[in-house]
């Protein structure tokens, strides 16, 4: 609790003045003396907040001491509100450190939708469908080299010795047929052929 005229801690100097205003007892001491009447020769001083007349006579009915440093109550001792006030502070307190949990579970979350969005790209998918092809492809489509005849069920890779791509393979998507042949083109660079439906390997022609 501070002074009101010089507005340091009361500490053990708080003196109440009769109209319950307190102050200590230097700033009491210091207020200038004033005269009730020109022959009184009592001096009085006036509040400095509500200027009410008090003697200037420093006695227990005039200025009363007021000691505020007295010992913290005992939890036993101690009423149901202040233990209300601090169960509230405590819940105020972790209710902050949740929604800080919040915060950073949310975040992880965003980021891991991000890198689901990005796993899912079209670039993302063609790379796994054309990985996963060459998976399954028969042994002997993964290990000879130039053209060959595949089946109409099979149109899909085949390997021929122009292939641009890292993997050495074509990725063809079937375009056309006629009575004799099958036209693809290859959908990584464009490079197109035709193969003849039968069991013997036959020769790309360039388009």
């Amino acid at each position: 609790m501070d002074c009101q005229v010089c507005f340091e801690d009361l500490g053990d100097r708080a003196h109440c003045l009769p109209c319950g205003h307190i102050y200590c007892l230097p700033c009491i001491s210091g207020l200038e003396p004033q005269r009730r009447s020109r022959n009184s020769r009592t001096q009085s001083i006036k509040c400095p907040e509500c200027r009410t007349v008090v003697s200037l006579r420093i006695c227990p009915e005039n200025i009363r001491r007021i000691f505020l440093n007295l010992p913290s109550p005992s939890p036993e001792t101690q009423t149901p509100s202040a233990i209300s006030d601090r169960q509230l502070k405590k819940l105020e307190v972790e209710l902050a450190k949740a929604k800080d949990e919040l915060r950073r579970k949310d975040g992880e979350i965003q980021e891991l939708g991000r890198q689901v969005t990005a796993e899912r790209s079209p670039s993302a998918v063609a790379s796994t469908s054309t990985s996963t092809t060459q998976e399954e492809r028969p042994e002997h489509l993964r290990t000879s080299t130039g053209n060959v005849s595949v089946p109409n069920d099979y149109p899909q890779n085949i390997v021929v010795p122009e292939c641009t791509t890292s993997d050495g393979y074509h990725s063809f998507s079937k375009k056309g047929s006629n009575q004799h042949a099958t036209k693809y083109t290859c959908t990584n660079c464009r490079f197109s052929c035709s193969e003849r439906r039968q069991q013997n390997p036959a020769r790309a022609s360039v388009n």
